[in-house]
């Protein structure tokens, strides 16, 4: 049985056409959720659902979440939140296994093949807590995790720990308490639990972050890759091998590479304004450079 594949969202980025129509093209089988809203209601290949209806553990987390970020609260909270919806729905709904995926990712392979290895894990990602492609082994797993995450904000020596980890980090003046934070402390203290979706393995990989080496070979500030059968491929230092990417994760400002490696078919005139838009960026900022040269 191909595995559920699933999205929470609110709005209709502009980024997530790709994300979703990508992964439907690659994996025609699979149930495919989004989580969202009315605004993102749009989509005839995906299983839309409203947040609303699937929020009972969602509002219960709000009641003891303290936000402890230099983030906006409303995007932190969201992240925290999406955990306890898809809970819900699959508690709900019966489902076992699953995967989660970030609305800022490409999928470029069948996940319930590339999933294989990682089938007698609860829980896998990628490096040390990154949850751009999260899979679950089972509703036990989920259900464990949301329970771990309440926890947090109300068992005294969590909070204690929390506590800590904020002071800690607040000369940084970025980052703070987010979800990657209770996936690492979850693993450190569940350590058999731990899957590494991004590990080698068959000369193949899910990517943590295009601007992040992981030991591959970079063009300028993201990864290199080369494109067969359009999947991507890059060269992996240590090994000397080219490896293959069953998925990238373009976090934060690298979602502006999206529309160059989707090849979900469609989207024509809204790949076209976002390539002129990035010409007329690109000319605006020489523009800008000479000036101050001047």
């Amino acid at each position: 049985m191909a595995i559920p594949i699933f999205f929470v969202h609110k709005t209709d980025s502009s980024y997530l056409k790709y994300a979703l129509k990508q992964t439907w093209k690659f994996n025609p089988d699979s149930p495919i959720y989004l989580l969202g809203d009315e605004s993102n209601n749009k989509y005839p290949f995906v299983t839309h659902l409203n947040i609303s209806d699937y929020s009972a553990s969602a509002e219960a987390f709000k009641k003891v979440y303290r936000h402890m970020s230099a983030t906006n609260i409303d995007y932190e909270l969201f992240c925290f939140l999406r955990w306890f919806y898809i809970r819900d729905f699959v508690v709900q709904n019966n489902i076992e296994s699953f995967i989660c995926l970030d609305s800022d990712v490409l999928v470029f392979s069948d996940l319930t093949e590339a999933l294989n290895p990682f089938q007698h894990l609860s829980i896998a990602n990628e490096g040390k807590a990154m949850p751009a492609f999260t899979y679950f082994g089972n509703s036990k797993a989920i259900f464990d995790f949301c329970e771990f995450t309440i926890n947090q904000y109300t068992v005294p020596s969590y909070i204690k720990r929390l506590d800590l980890e904020w002071e800690a980090q607040k000369p940084r003046n970025w980052g703070g308490i987010c979800d990657m934070v209770i996936f690492l402390f979850y693993f450190t203290e569940f350590p058999n639990n731990l899957g590494k979706l991004d590990a080698i393995i068959n000369d193949s990989t899910f990517d943590r972050h295009i601007r992040g080496n992981d030991g591959f070979e970079m063009d300028g500030d993201h990864k290199k890759f080369i494109w067969k059968r359009k999947q991507p491929f890059g060269y992996h230092l240590q090994s000397k091998k080219w490896i293959r990417f069953h998925g990238i994760h373009y976090q934060g400002h690298s979602k502006t590479l999206m529309y160059k490696h989707y090849s979900g078919g469609g989207y024509y005139l809204q790949r076209l304004s976002e390539f002129i838009k990035e010409l007329r960026d690109k000319y605006q900022l020489r523009t800008r450079i000479k000036k101050i040269l001047k």
